[in-house]
């Protein structure tokens, strides 16, 4: 990309000016950023003639630094995210003052800012003082973080320039009644933006008594504007949230301003909605508080979606858990029936792809379950002979438990087979059954891997970790009990488990 630093640093002057107030936005945009990418460290920077300074700063002490030594300045020449997982070893930053010096980052991600000019006036970028990775989601989340910052300063220049003419328009008396007649329609016509916003905007004494009730508050409250006018907006408030409003006209009659106040209101029906309310002192002609202007947004899509979001959050978490945990016992059984560190990582790499196998059929599916057959397809499609393994059964969709565990039950089977029974030769086969019993009013899950024709292996003495798993550890995890018969020319295992254990529970609800 071509790079005009004399026409960058003027357009760094028209919409970024050092020691502004601090912008609550933009400090939330940092905020945000540092929680969603798990640094300390997340700024907005503005690339000025010889220094560095922070529109926006997260984890930071200092406000500003030298331009010559700062990796914001790297960043800015490029029109793609600006990344550095490893300082130390990265030939770009070794030598770097950040790097080495008090600072000591070591891992850098920087999003250049480019306003419609087409200029690049800093960046938004994170950083840590520990090298790390940064996947594919954390650079999407941040160039739209980035998008945003953007559209915050074109839209503090568009205001500030509009600002700027509507002052001297005033200091001109030649157009005074012109003005006047604009004043007219801009009344009229901000009369029809709140008549036709979206979002709730009711006006109020400073008793509580509703004084304007405009058609998004009709349809968000149920009551229409014959029936609010005149009455208390306590009317829409839950018993139990009737302080809220003290609260508020005390701060109103005070001049202070509430900002995005989060809280839950009363429908007509009597239906509670999560709304969020910014509420501003009204004045009159002299300056004196006479009431109070409210705007309320219906977020009930946004609770929802950040409910399911700490849903999944927590489910993942569950899921990721119940994985160490199953790791943890692959190693550990496997560490205590192998004679050799080579013989260990063979096994345990093995069993941790099987592993990986039933997980990704999970994620296929959404994690709502995998059926057995697709779970016999993923753990057996790398075994020889797969033409003479014969499986049977009605279609269940097991839950995402039952796939971990049949997974490990499947994968230990087929690689014994492989090696030692059916399918070590070119005689041997493999039936795989199953079917549903009903056992004194509960359903059964009955499912039987025969081997038959194999070679003549015998009974084994060794309790291996794979008879642990087809023994123990499976029957177990699925609320059942499991048997292993080894005969002369091939094995059978037999799994008996309650359904509630082995179904999605989704299915067995519906049944």
């Amino acid at each position: 990309m071509q790079f005009d630093e004399a026409g960058r640093l003027e357009v760094v002057n028209r919409y970024a000016r050092q020691g502004a107030p601090p912008d609550a936005a933009l400090n939330k945009i940092v905020t945000l950023a540092a929680q969603f990418l798990s640094v300390p460290i997340a700024l907005i920077s503005i690339v000025d003639k010889d220094r560095i300074w922070f529109k926006a700063k997260y984890g930071m002490e200092v406000s500003q630094i030298e331009r010559e030594p700062g990796l914001c300045a790297s960043a800015i020449l490029q029109d793609q995210p600006w990344v550095v997982t490893d300082a130390r070893t990265d030939s770009r930053t070794q030598t770097n003052k950040l790097v080495s010096g008090e600072f000591g980052w070591q891992f850098y991600a920087g999003v250049p800012l480019a306003v419609k000019t087409g200029h690049n006036l800093g960046t938004l970028c994170v950083a840590h003082r520990q090298p790390r990775p940064i996947s594919l989601d954390e650079t999407t989340i941040l160039r739209s973080l980035a998008s945003l910052v953007v559209e915050l300063f074109e839209l503090r220049l568009s205001a500030n320039e509009a600002l700027a003419t509507a002052s001297g328009a005033v200091q001109d008396r030649a157009v005074a009644r012109e003005r006047a007649d604009h004043l007219i329609k801009d009344a009229r016509l901000l009369s029809a933006i709140v008549e036709s916003s979206q979002d709730a905007i009711v006006s109020k004494d400073l008793n509580g008594i509703v004084t304007s009730w405009n058609g998004a508050a009709q349809e968000i409250f149920g009551y229409s504007a014959e029936d609010m006018i005149g009455q208390s907006i306590t009317r829409v408030i839950p018993q139990n949230r009737l302080h809220e409003e003290t609260y508020v006209l005390e701060s109103i009659k005070r001049g202070e301003r509430i900002e995005h106040f989060e809280t839950v209101r009363r429908r007509k029906n009597g239906k509670l909605i999560p709304i969020s309310l910014t509420v501003s002192p009204i004045r009159d002609e002299d300056g004196a508080i006479v009431g109070a202007s409210k705007i309320a947004r219906d977020i009930s899509d946004r609770v929802e979606s950040r409910n399911r979001i700490r849903a999944l959050l927590r489910e993942v978490n569950h899921r990721v858990k119940n994985q160490f945990a199953v790791i943890l016992s692959m190693v550990k059984q496997t560490s205590q029936r192998t004679d050799s560190a080579q013989q260990f990582e063979a096994g345990i790499r093995k069993r941790i792809m099987a592993l990986a196998r039933s997980h990704d059929l999970l994620v296929s599916e959404d994690w709502r379950g995998a059926t057995i057959h697709a779970l016999l397809e993923a753990q057996t499609e790398m075994l020889p002979h797969k033409d003479r393994i014969v499986a049977s059964g009605p279609s269940i969709l097991l839950s995402p438990m039952a796939v971990q565990y049949l997974g490990m039950a499947f994968h230990e089977l087929g690689a014994n087979a492989a090696v030692y029974g059916a399918l070590s030769d070119h005689q041997g086969h493999v039936d795989i059954g199953w079917n549903v019993s009903d056992t004194q009013g509960e359903r059964w899950l009955e499912l039987i891997w025969h081997e038959r024709d194999g070679p003549d292996v015998g009974p084994s003495s060794k309790d291996g970790f794979g008879n642990v798993v087809l023994k123990r550890i499976a029957p177990a995890a699925l609320g059942g009990n499991g048997s292993l018969t080894s005969l002369h020319n091939g094995l059978t295992w037999e799994l008996h488990a309650p359904m509630g254990h082995v179904e999605t529970p989704e299915v067995a609800d519906g049944d």
